[in-house]
Order: C-alpha cells, then sequence, then structure tokens
C-alpha cells in the first residue's frame, strides 16, 4: 500500500498473510513500513497501518504481527497504535485494539 500526499509517494507497507498455526487462524505479517522523513508524523503511518487493519479484519486475519529492530523510535508509534510488546521487538495488533485502528484511520484524507 502507498501513501500520497498532493499526488506524490510518500510512504508504503508491504505486509502478507501469515498462519497462525497454535489458533488455527490466518493473521497478517508488516513486513516494512517507511514514510520519508520529511512527512514523518503527518498521520501516514498510522493511516498506511490502518489500511492493513482494515484489511486484516475483512480477511479475517487474527491479528497483525511485525519486528521491530532494538532501539528504534518507531517502537513507540507501534504502542501508541495499540501494538504490545512481547519482548524482543515482536509487537501484535489484535481484538479491540485492531478494530480501533481500522475504524481511525477511516477520516485520513
Amino acid at each position: 500500500m502507498i501513501a500520497e500526499r498532493d499526488g506524490r509517494p510518500i510512504g508504503f507497507v508491504s505486509f502478507f498473510r501469515g498462519y497462525a498455526g497454535w489458533r488455527g487462524k490466518p493473521m497478517g505479517i508488516v513486513h516494512a513500513l517507511y514514510v520519508l522523513p520529511e512527512a514523518r508524523r503527518s498521520g501516514a503511518a498510522q493511516a498506511l497501518m490502518a489500511g492493513v487493519a482494515r484489511i486484516a479484519l475483512e480477511r479475517d486475519w487474527i491479528r497483525i504481527e511485525l519486528f521491530v529492530e532494538d532501539g528504534r523510535p518507531a517502537l513507540s508509534f507501534y504502542e501508541r497504535i495499540g501494538m504490545r510488546d512481547l519482548h524482543h521487538r515482536h509487537l501484535r495488533l489484535e481484538g479491540d485494539a485492531l478494530e480501533r485502528l481500522a475504524l481511525d484511520g477511516l477520516d485520513v484524507a
């Protein structure tokens, strides 16, 4: 998915379907989220993640997961949108937090 502002790409998110074996359900795995430095803190990253959350709900995925390298400032962003740190920078978005984020991005232009 690509975020644009004034017809110009400013960020993207790539993700794919995985499988939560012990739960017996599909899930989404975010491979990469990137926003140009000059467009950060503009809501683009949240809109991109909200788009992934909406797709997850539409496809009946149980959750979204991703990994963040230690010491990355993005960790606080992910926690603000409702992801839980499962330790070792393994984060998960599910349940009410997944639904809240999916609805949150509907107003972003």
